[in-house]
């Protein structure tokens, strides 16, 4: 039998993959969730008003069925004996001879005092999402401390639900990880212009402030304070390790892998964000796909080498474009940038190339047939000349 172990992206990939070669043997997929399996994005699409409830789960239980892939759902997978091949759930035991740990990430809550008052909200599944939504009626104002993608794109979502939205960030500007601070500079206006936010960039916070056991706004480190009715923490992830502490399965920011996607136990893979490969735990879709696919492979006997994912993020707000994909801050010497830049058309580019290479972009304001276009120059990792060309080319 093939265990695994998380419902999310990489479980069930994982699952299909193995279900294309193998018709034989049983698959048994354990999540914690009461859902079938459903894309993480939709949950903003769903905060938003844009989709319901019932629209959510991508696959449905028939779907299961027709796969032969078995689903317990609300179970807890608290142990695996690798020894014997035994998974230990709050509920049962199940014997197994390859096994898949996809259990994600959690929220990170930064040290904040105060950080437990009702009102404040982390948001990763669908139930997450129906308490805030529960909790917003009424209300008028949401802050959101972490001006990452998931930060963004939540208060957009809120913003049309007819909340305003203050953005709180730690960096001086917004979506360090993916924008210099020049695209950074063009995003913002264009966010405050479309949704009407009020961004506090380079700003740390102190506590949060309450009234009766309730939010009611934070306070700054400077000593200003903003009002608001709810919080919303978007403060980056941190891998779920617990279980593979529990059974002798090496960590370290995540669960070691090497590149067949297996741990350090013999037949026993992970994949997606609870997974490190040398050294890096990607955190996106891309990856999560890509490694659940090569452990599957590996699963079943094809030995397929997993070479790491190349870096892409797409913000996912109406009206507004924005794609970065691979190397977009590079150090050292060799390399070659080229930016173009129209701030009434709101349009951003940068191409990274080293040695005639592109190896990294920042499109903002680019349609998606040229962000395709970029992204497969980055995958094929040849030589490329027509660089002018390219950052002036027209959609």
């Amino acid at each position: 039998m093939y265990a695994i172990i998380g419902n999310g992206i990489a479980g069930i990939n994982c699952a299909e993959v193995i279900r294309q070669k193998d018709k034989e043997n049983s698959i048994l997929v354990i999540t914690e969730e009461k859902y079938p399996y459903y894309s993480r994005p939709q949950i903003i699409e769903f905060l938003a008003g844009n989709v319901e409830l019932k629209e959510l789960p991508f696959y449905n239980e028939k779907w299961y069925q027709d796969m032969g892939i078995k689903v317990n759902y609300r179970e807890k997978a608290l142990r695996i004996d690798t020894k014997n091949k035994i998974l230990e759930t709050d509920r049962d035991t199940y014997g197994f001879q390859k096994l898949l740990i996809s259990i994600g990430a959690s929220p990170t809550k930064p040290p904040i005092e105060n950080i437990d008052t009702e009102g404040v909200f982390t948001l990763r599944n669908i139930d997450d999402a129906i308490n805030v939504l529960s909790y917003i009626k009424g209300k008028e104002k949401a802050i959101i401390l972490g001006c990452g993608l998931l930060g963004i794109e939540t208060g957009r979502a809120l913003a049309q639900r007819g909340l305003k939205i203050a953005g709180i960030e730690f960096f001086p500007r917004l979506l360090p990880r993916q924008l210099d601070e020049e695209g950074a500079k063009i995003l913002q206006k264009k966010i405050e212009e479309k949704f009407g936010f009020e961004f506090y960039l380079g700003v740390k916070t102190k506590r949060i402030i309450q009234r009766e056991q309730k939010f009611i706004g934070l306070e700054l480190e400077d000593g200003r304070k903003i009002d608001g009715d709810l919080l919303i923490i978007s403060a980056g992830i941190s891998p779920n390790m617990e279980l593979a502490q529990n059974s002798q399965i090496n960590v370290n920011k995540g669960i070691i892998v090497n590149e067949y996607m297996e741990t350090n136990i013999e037949n026993i893979y992970a994949a997606g964000d609870c997974a490190e490969f040398s050294g890096r735990i990607y955190g996106i879709i891309p990856a999560a796909l890509e490694e659940s696919q090569i452990a599957g492979k590996n699963m079943i006997g094809e030995k397929t080498v997993y070479k790491g994912t190349i870096p892409s993020n797409t913000l996912k707000v109406t009206g507004i474009d924005l794609t970065s994909i691979g190397e977009i801050m590079p150090e050292g010497p060799g390399y070659e940038i080229l930016t173009r830049k129209d701030e009434e058309k709101g349009l951003y580019r940068k191409l990274i190339f080293k040695e005639n290479i592109l190896v990294g972009a920042i499109l903002l304001g680019d349609k998606r047939k040229y962000v395709n276009k970029v992204l497969n120059l980055v995958k094929s990792k040849a030589e490329f000349k027509n660089k002018e060309e390219l950052i002036n080319e027209e959609e």
